[in-house]
């Protein structure tokens, strides 16, 4: 509203509102309560809107302190997100000269509030080179014509770490005011070098595959690779009907004994893998969450971490619908790579 210009009462909008209701011409309503045509066509279609209660209230000057920062200001604060969107509330009030008598709070405030713009915990994918991105890329084209049907057909796998964790491994807790931060049930415990469990698994559409531990201190090399596929992989290959097998780019993977091994066994195609993309083999989310899994157990030695892996992998991955939703993913997980152009997706 205009400097100098008076609101209309709650009486005069009630009173236009009545001589709306009569049926009098809205410009003599006008003239009869001295209201400009914007103003009356204001307080008519607040009124038709909120009809059980059509007076719109008066703000209350007097609440809440007013925005120390400047329309100008706040486009400069969402440049800067823009350009940086990790910047902390703390270093735009430094990078900003207009910010300097503005508190961090109130710059936090703003980043939700006006720009929509929350804090948000950061997506953790990995770094992709532009040749990367182009190998992607030619992946998801080559496959692109591939439906549901097709992925079905194969089996995908890898292998992944357990870490032997003591105690409860969550960052957060409800600790009261005024209690020892220290106490040992209000901190989270970890070892300098936890004991580590290497497995290798595989599973299709039909449901789980194999599942195969490595021994303390083993590592996987080629040979131990090539007999984990003797003993497990042909077998359930077979029993899902399978015939397309997918593993990720490892050097145990690519090793000549390995590759000799395939050559002899023409009947399962090898998938070529782009690198660097575990979000394009689905059983990396299977090992994820499974290791959110193993958070609610307290194993206190490798025997009994093996156990629990057993466990959720015999008993819960069973023909289990999770499986069935991750394969049937692929198409849409191909489909984003290319409008992505190469780049990570949200899997």
């Amino acid at each position: 509203m205009p400097p100098g210009v008076k609101p209309f009462s709650e009486a005069q909008k009630r009173a236009a509102i009545e001589l709306w209701k009569a049926n009098i011409p809205l410009k003599k309503i006008r003239e009869q309560m001295q209201m400009s045509e914007r103003g009356l066509r204001n307080i008519l279609a607040y009124a038709k809107k909120h009809p059980e209660d059509p007076i719109q209230k008066r703000r209350n000057k007097n609440v809440g302190a007013p925005n120390k920062a400047s329309l100008g200001t706040i486009r400069k604060i969402k440049r800067a997100l823009n350009k940086n969107p990790s910047i902390t509330a703390k270093a735009l009030k430094k990078n900003i000269p207009e910010l300097a008598d503005v508190s961090v709070r109130t710059i936090q405030r703003i980043c939700h509030d006006q720009l929509k713009m929350p804090s948000r915990k950061m997506a953790d994918k990995p770094l992709l080179t532009d040749r990367m991105k182009k190998d992607r890329l030619e992946f998801a084209r080559r496959y692109r014509h591939w439906g549901v049907e097709q992925w079905k057909k194969v089996m995908f796998s890898d292998e992944s770490h357990f870490e032997l964790r003591f105690g409860n491994q969550n960052f957060l807790c409800r600790r009261p005011k005024g209690s020892d931060r220290f106490d040992p049930k209000f901190t989270r415990k970890r070892v300098k070098h936890p004991q580590k469990v290497m497995a290798w698994a595989c599973f299709s559409w039909k449901g789980r595959g194999g599942l195969e531990f490595l021994q303390s201190g083993e590592m996987m090399n080629g040979a131990r690779y090539k007999k984990v596929l003797e003993d497990k992989l042909e077998l359930f290959m077979h029993s899902h009907g399978t015939t397309h097998f997918l593993q990720d780019g490892a050097p145990c993977h690519r090793s000549k004994i390995v590759t000799e091994w395939f050559k002899e066994r023409p009947h399962i195609k090898l998938i070529k893998w782009p690198g660097n993309s575990p979000d394009l083999n689905p059983i990396e989310n299977v090992w994820s969450w499974m290791k959110v899994q193993l958070k609610e157990t307290h194993p206190t030695n490798l025997d009994e971490l093996k156990d629990e892996i057993k466990k959720l992998w015999v008993l819960r991955m069973d023909d289990s619908p999770y499986l069935k939703k991750l394969v049937e993913s692929m198409p849409d997980r191909i489909q984003e790579v290319i409008e992505r152009d190469g780049n990570v997706t949200h899997y």
